[in-house]
């Protein structure tokens, strides 16, 4: 992706009423879902500054749809970089981040079983890059408990998560505490 005036224009004009573009606010949250390249996620954000720190219709940053999406650890650390609040803040079913990023996991144990079994998969690499840089940014994200009740531990207890994941967030939870 290359950022110009030009691109600029085009984006601009380019007015489209589709469920996926009436949802996200701006183009960094709509290319989220799609699990971007850091550099394509730099382009954007230098072409829409304002859109790290903008909520869509569900009350997420670009950084809950990049959680949720299964983005890479170099995408999450750079909107984590553009927008430190988003780390601990709420959509509107209550979660953070960090029960986005569980809950992308689970969902491809769902599909796979057999992931767990396979170690360092790409998808468990995803997920405990991500955790780490989450709760590195606030600690205290792992206390945050959605609009079911479920802090981060309990929510990756019900994944199930692997035992690495729960040691690390059982530990960020006592320290935390």
């Amino acid at each position: 992706i290359r950022h110009d005036k030009h691109n600029d224009v085009v984006v601009e004009k380019c007015k489209c009423s589709c469920q996926d573009c009436t949802r996200y606010p701006s183009v960094p949250h709509l290319s989220c879902k799609y699990q971007p390249s850091l550099l394509a996620m730099e382009a954007l954000v230098v072409s829409y500054p304002e859109a790290a720190s903008q909520l869509d219709w569900m009350n997420r940053y670009p950084l809950h749809i990049a959680a949720e999406h299964g983005a890479s650890p170099e995408v999450i650390q750079y909107l984590l970089c553009k927008n430190r609040q988003a780390v601990i803040a709420q959509d509107i079913d209550g979660n953070v981040p960090l029960h986005l990023v569980l809950s992308r996991y689970g969902r491809e144990l769902d599909r796979d079983p057999y992931l767990i079994l396979i170690p360092d998969n790409d998808a468990e690499h995803k997920m405990r890059s991500n955790i780490l840089t989450l709760c590195e940014a606030d600690p205290m994200s792992v206390l945050v408990r959605n609009s079911s009740g479920t802090n981060v531990l309990e929510h990756a207890r019900t994944i199930p998560a692997d035992t690495w994941t729960i040691r690390i967030i059982q530990s960020l939870t006592v320290s935390a505490e």
